[in-house]
């Protein structure tokens, strides 16, 4: 594997795909990319489940559109993988049923370790296979630290929400610092038609910009150096800050709510649902568009 969690493809049992050979391993006509194989075996050991040839299909596309290996996605020659620290496809188990507990899994590095930034439940926010639900008391620690596990300089997160839900004070994914004047990592949907995108800055210096009072669509917050940080909506750039960013928030990023530094999660989400989650090193336009493709193509695939 050449993604930044260094975890290497493993090849063994609980893995199908079109059939198996009779001791797990696949006999479709085409080998599954290791890394694909790798997370298909780790969700079928959590889930105590198979997945779907189907969803099987459009996990190996993922990670090959990420490396662009399948070159459909924009720009082919700005393969993804190796800017990756974690990515969360929430890949249902099949087209009727899906587990929290493969909703855990990084696709990069899917061991299921605090260390492989594998995301810990809690309050159980409800599953589908539409993806995972804020419930107003339910997040998700990805284990992320960006002080010791990324760059000041490189650094974004991205989430794509499927519900146009627009109610005030949700926060989808992040970090801030205790005080308020602080360093934050975060990306969220504040109200009304308000989206707040934070990599590595002040509290003061993010970006800020209207979304058609939608949260629907995916949204990524990227710091590509140290006096720019870029704010996008479905891969179009919404507004960038060029104040010097800040040194990384030290704990965990979290998942359907904020981690107020030292003091637990804050603002969760609820009542939005989720199909992806991302945390990178910083993407430019480009990057950022072929993520996007490879986000939605997977749930066309997948769903």
């Amino acid at each position: 594997m050449t993604g930044v969690g260094g975890y290497r493809g493993i090849i063994g049992k609980g893995i199908s795909f079109g059939g198996t050979d009779g001791i797990g391993t696949p006999s479709s006509d085409f080998d599954l990319d290791p890394d694909a194989e790798a997370f298909i075996l780790s969700f079928n050991n959590e889930t105590s489940s198979t997945m779907g040839a189907t969803q099987q299909s459009a996990l190996n596309n993922r990670v090959l559109r990420m490396k662009g290996i399948l070159t459909d996605i924009p720009h082919p020659s700005k393969p993804i993988w190796s800017k990756i620290h974690a990515d969360y496809p929430m890949c249902p188990i099949d087209s009727s049923s899906a587990s929290l507990d493969g909703f855990k899994l990084n696709l990069v590095d899917p061991r299921d370790l605090d260390a492989a930034f594998r995301i810990s439940w809690f309050n159980s926010p409800p599953v589908s296979t539409s993806g995972i639900t804020g419930n107003n008391s339910g997040y998700g620690d990805t284990h992320f630290n960006p002080s010791t596990d990324s760059t000041q300089n490189s650094f974004g997160l991205n989430n794509k929400c499927v519900t146009d839900n627009t109610a005030s004070g949700q926060v989808e994914m992040g970090i801030r610092r205790s005080t308020q004047s602080l360093s934050s990592v975060i990306n969220r949907f504040f109200g009304g038609d308000l989206t707040i995108w934070a990599s590595n800055c002040d509290w003061s210096d993010w970006v800020s910009t209207s979304t058609s009072n939608n949260s629907e669509g995916i949204f990524h917050s990227e710091r590509t150096s140290s006096n720019l940080l870029t704010g996008y909506q479905d891969g179009v750039s919404r507004g960038t800050n060029t104040a010097p960013s800040e040194l990384n928030v030290n704990g965990n990023i979290y998942v359907l709510a904020r981690n107020l530094q030292g003091s637990g999660a804050e603002a969760p989400c609820n009542g939005r649902t989720y199909t992806s989650f991302g945390l990178h090193q910083g993407l430019d336009s480009d990057e950022v568009e072929n993520y996007e493709y490879i986000i939605n193509q997977f749930d066309i695939e997948a769903r």
